[in-house]
C-alpha cells in the first residue's frame, strides 16, 4: 500500500512531539568539587541511574548536564543523587 507524504509528514511530526515530550535535558550547578576525577565519578554514577541517557559534569563551570526519560527518571531522582554523591554542594535545577 502506498502511504501519501502529507501522511508520512504528519506521522514525522508526531513522533518528532512524543520524543520532545518524554526525553528531556536537565542541568544543574555543582558546587563543592576537589578534582576532575571526583567530576568524572559523579558523571558516571549519574550516568548509571535507570532513565538516564547521559551525565556530563564539567570541572571548570562546575555544571551538570543531564538527558534522561522522564518515563523512568526525574529532576527529583537525579538532583538527590547528585546531593548524596557531591553533599558539599547544593545542586539548583535548570
Amino acid at each position: 500500500s502506498v502511504v501519501s507524504m502529507s501522511k508520512v509528514v504528519s506521522l514525522a511530526r508526531s513522533a518528532g512531539s512524543k520524543v520532545r515530550d518524554r526525553y528531556l535535558r536537565g542541568s544543574w550547578d555543582i558546587r563543592g568539587l576537589t578534582s576532575v576525577q571526583a567530576a568524572a565519578s559523579l558523571e558516571h554514577e549519574i550516568g548509571k541511574l535507570p532513565g538516564v541517557l547521559s551525565a556530563e559534569v564539567a570541572y571548570a563551570t562546575e555544571r551538570l548536564v543531564v538527558e534522561y526519560d522522564k518515563k523512568s527518571a526525574s529532576e527529583a531522582e537525579i538532583s538527590l543523587s547528585g546531593n548524596q554523591l557531591c553533599p558539599c554542594a547544593p545542586n539548583s535545577a535548570r
